[in-house]
């Protein structure tokens, strides 16, 4: 399916709004590294990519008492070189290490090697390892799963 736009949201919440406007034919994009392929082989069923690259603050790992935040723009770059994860979270690190090459490292989300499912998303496994949280924003809210 060709897409037919590509829109840039100045918020989280501006997304979501995007992508319930477009009635199931958007989906978000940060690093692409895997939804790129989907468009390039045209098996893609959506028409618009919401663009979150750009949204101030979501590429942020902060410590948060005792939890380790991760936004969903940290790449697996920045995953494998945080002293923080290397101290804290050194399984995820080191998985973050394993993905790709360099080139999709620097570009790959942790988020996207989330929600693409890709049986072998090590950033995934690490994650489930460590007894991980997801926070979701939806059109009803935030929810924690």
């Amino acid at each position: 399916m060709q897409i037919r736009d590509h829109l840039f949201p100045s918020s989280l919440v501006e997304a979501v709004e995007m992508l319930h406007a477009e009635g199931g034919k958007a989906r978000l994009i940060a690093g692409g590294t895997d939804l790129i392929l989907e468009i390039r082989d045209q098996t893609n069923e959506f028409e618009v990519l919401v663009d979150i690259s750009h949204v101030p603050g979501l590429d942020r790992i902060e410590k948060k008492g005792e939890l380790i935040c991760l936004g969903p723009l940290v790449t697996m770059a920045k995953a494998e070189n945080s002293t923080m994860l290397k101290q804290d979270a050194p399984a995820l690190a080191e998985a973050c290490s394993w993905v790709g090459g360099p080139q999709i490292r620097n570009r790959a989300t942790l988020a996207g090697n989330i929600v693409s499912a890709q049986p072998a998303a090590d950033g995934a496994i690490a994650l489930l390892a460590l007894d991980a949280r997801l926070k979701i924003l939806g059109r009803l809210g935030e929810i924690e799963h």
